[in-house]
């Protein structure tokens, strides 16, 4: 990364540059949104409807990629990771290799993709089949060369991982189709080059992705590690795995974008980041480390995660109103600056949400709610539920140009 642009792959400028496009739009000047406030009030009460229905006891646990290997009343990773052994360092790297391999296989599925899982005798589409999936690539050694060690992913062994062979643990064929598939393998390949290359996966003469764990652990005192360590361990270590090829923003690494709005003497490219796959990263990887014996602080730097569940739930609450929407857009791209709002827009209502929900929750009891229990108990499972009560197959508002890597 370019240290003129270092700033933007740390968390505060992610929540202050989205704050900035988020008082643009507010005062009047964006050509694709305005907001109605007057919308908020009953979105919180929709939103905490939906959490009592999840959540009766209001014991909710984070938003991590954890969440989607419950499947069919069968918690695959509990099963496997059921030992609650701490400062077991191998179950550990274990943990941190199944939810990164996981979480970079986790971009939109879209509707026409499903999975059929044997542990558990049923079918699943979009997170819940890419978990799946996921989970018994990783458990069936795809990563692995070593026969008697299959829970172990090798960088050379993502390196040369084929399109036929993910595509075969993926159940693809003509009819069963998933987004942006070749990206996906793409990916592998990309991060088994990182780990190849990268001094911090290299333990004792052995390259793993599960020495990341090391790392980590590594980044504590007194058992203690910041949440802004462990972010920036990441962003340093897999930003290179998005990279904008063919594109003048080449230098710019991962989930980072540029809007005219926010150009000034201190950030005169106009760059917004999201890093929204890293900071999902971060909150999956939280309870492995807490599971290990490590305290983790500073998580509430974490924001919303801008991505089309969170955001749809104020396109179809109709907290935010569509001025207008590109007529030569047949998809909306990424890098758009009809997207870069509405992702802005979405971490900042995110934070303005969750008080108003934990205000109408605690009207009888005390909650402390994190971002990430609101996440997981309130406005993904609240944008899900009104996209399904709104459109077939419950789709985003807006038809997207998904690459299956990124959002």
């Amino acid at each position: 990364m370019r240290a003129t642009t270092k700033q933007y792959y740390e968390l505060a400028a992610i929540r202050a540059e989205s704050e900035k496009l988020f008082d643009f739009v507010s005062n009047g000047y964006s050509d694709y949104f305005q907001i109605d406030y007057s919308r908020l009030s009953h979105t919180a009460s929709f939103v905490a409807e939906v959490i009592r229905e999840n959540y009766p006891d209001l014991n909710i646990p984070l938003h991590s990629r954890i969440r989607h290997f419950l499947l069919s009343n069968t918690d695959l990773y509990e099963a496997y990771f059921d030992d609650g052994t701490k400062g077991n360092i191998e179950q550990l790297r274990k943990q941190i290799e199944l939810i990164i391999t996981s979480v970079f296989l986790d971009g939109g599925a879209g509707a026409d993709w499903s999975y059929y899982d044997d542990n558990t005798k049923s079918h699943y589409s979009r997170s819940e089949g890419l978990a799946a999936a996921s989970f018994n690539c990783y458990r069936g050694g795809l990563y692995s060369p070593f026969l008697d060690k299959p829970c172990y992913v090798d960088g050379r062994t993502l390196q040369a991982l084929s399109e036929k062979a993910l595509a075969d643990e993926f159940q693809i064929r003509e009819d069963n189709e998933l987004i942006g598939f070749e990206n996906r393998v793409k990916l592998v390949n990309k991060l088994g080059t990182i780990v190849e290359t990268d001094s911090l996966f290299q333990r004792n003469g052995m390259r793993r992705l599960g020495h990341l764990a090391d790392e980590l652990v590594s980044l504590s005192a007194n058992n203690i590690v910041s949440t802004e360590n462990i972010f920036a361990t990441l962003v340093t270590s897999f930003s290179a795995l998005w990279v904008k090829e063919n594109s003048p923003d080449s230098a710019l690494v991962g989930d980072i974008w540029r809007h005219k709005a926010v150009e000034s003497d201190t950030n005169p490219l106009g760059l917004v980041p999201f890093h929204k796959i890293l900071q999902w990263l971060t909150y999956s990887l939280l309870e492995p480390l807490e599971r290990f014996g490590l305290e983790v602080v500073d998580v509430e730097r974490l924001t919303g995660l801008p991505e089309y569940r969170n955001g749809g739930l104020f396109i179809d609450s109709d907290v935010l109103k569509v001025k207008s929407v590109s007529p030569t857009e047949v998809g909306l791209d990424i890098s758009s600056e009809f997207v870069i709002e509405w992702r802005a827009l979405t971490i900042g209502f995110l934070d303005r949400l969750r008080p108003l929900v934990v205000e109408l929750l605690t009207s009888d009891q005390q909650l402390d709610l994190t971002m990430g229990q609101f996440l997981q108990g309130g406005s993904w499972a609240a944008g899900r539920k009104i996209a399904r009560n709104l459109r077939l197959n419950g789709e985003p508002p807006f038809k997207i140009n998904l690459d299956g890597t990124l959002f």
